[in-house]
């Protein structure tokens, strides 16, 4: 069994002041109401309109959602009410909203565009959401662990390249070493010929 349906506060007060819809009208729309009051304290405040944006992949600014917040709100410090929500729902249908306060006609466009989106929006689109999310979630970790394993390759990398230049360098030294070594030997080899040769001719001439 789904999740038992909860009329948001103000339910009959709404369906008795916007006695152009019928109550099946009335509970779709407190259907839609309630998926974003997380809190079910009966207003879609400042943050839970702000993550109501990102489920339907429109993002706003603070800016945006205050001009949002101040075009639906009676009172913007609170929340959006279920009876603001539904008289979007009303203008939307046509109704004349003279009867219903005046429209607030400064921000209508920005409501109209939440009130809509909020309509073609349904738990499947929720659920989709949180599946992007952990589908994002998941890319992130896997692209977090890629350039570690990158950095970590890098790493080997370099300390195995400066190993080879060690023994490079270590291996230059011990040839030059034994070039020295071979050279003044070469020399002392030399010296010593000399040395009995003149011995040598020394020895004959006495």
């Amino acid at each position: 069994a789904g999740k038992p349906f909860v009329y948001p506060d103000g339910f009959d007060a709404v369906a008795a002041e916007f006695f152009c819809f019928n109550r099946d009208d009335l509970k779709n729309f407190a259907t839609k109401f309630t998926t974003f009051d997380e809190n079910a304290d009966g207003f879609i405040d400042f943050f839970e309109l702000k993550r109501a944006q990102e489920k339907m992949g429109d993002p706003k600014t603070h800016t945006e959602l205050t001009e949002l917040m101040n075009a639906m709100a009676t009172d913007p410090k609170k929340g959006i009410t279920f009876r603001d929500f539904t008289r979007v729902q009303a203008r939307l249908r046509g109704v004349d909203m003279k009867q219903f306060g005046g429209d607030g006609t400064s921000f209508i466009p920005l409501a109209d565009a939440f009130v809509k989106a909020c309509n073609d929006f349904t738990v499947t689109g929720i659920k989709s959401f949180h599946e992007e999310k952990n589908a994002a979630l998941l890319a992130e970790q896997d692209r977090e662990k890629k350039i570690k394993e990158q950095l970590e390759t890098r790493k080997k990398a370099a300390a195995e390249k400066k190993q080879a230049q060690e023994r490079a360098k270590q291996d230059r030294e011990r040839e030059e070493r034994e070039k020295k070594e071979a050279e003044e030997k070469r020399i002392a080899d030399r010296k010593a010929f000399k040395e009995r040769q003149n011995a040598m001719f020394s020895g004959g001439n006495q």
